[in-house]
């Protein structure tokens, strides 16, 4: 079914509230990554994105808050880098951070 143009004007609930159908999954953190999601995360290079989301993974893995966003701990997470090879660029930060 598309969306029509009446249905993109309807309001639509925060990101933080965004959950599973029944509300049986809540968003993974609150107000920043919905249930069910991929995300993007994209600058360059060199700047923190790989050390970021490692951090970030750590902190979902173990409940912990990101940014002071409450955050529902997943049963697990996958990672895909497919740019450069992973141990010349993720394993350290990813090592650091714990995961």
């Amino acid at each position: 079914m598309s969306e029509t143009l009446a249905d993109r004007n309807q309001p639509r609930q925060p990101v933080g509230q965004l959950s599973s159908p029944g509300g049986q999954f809540p968003a993974l953190i609150e107000g920043i990554l919905p249930w069910q999601s991929v995300s993007l995360f994209s600058g360059a290079s060199g700047v923190g994105k790989t050390a970021l989301k490692a951090e970030w993974i750590a902190r979902l893995l173990d409940g912990r808050s990101i940014l002071g966003h409450r955050t529902h701990k997943p049963t697990s997470v996958f990672y895909l880098a497919a740019d450069r090879p992973w141990v010349e660029t993720y394993s350290e930060a990813f090592e650091a951070a714990g995961v």
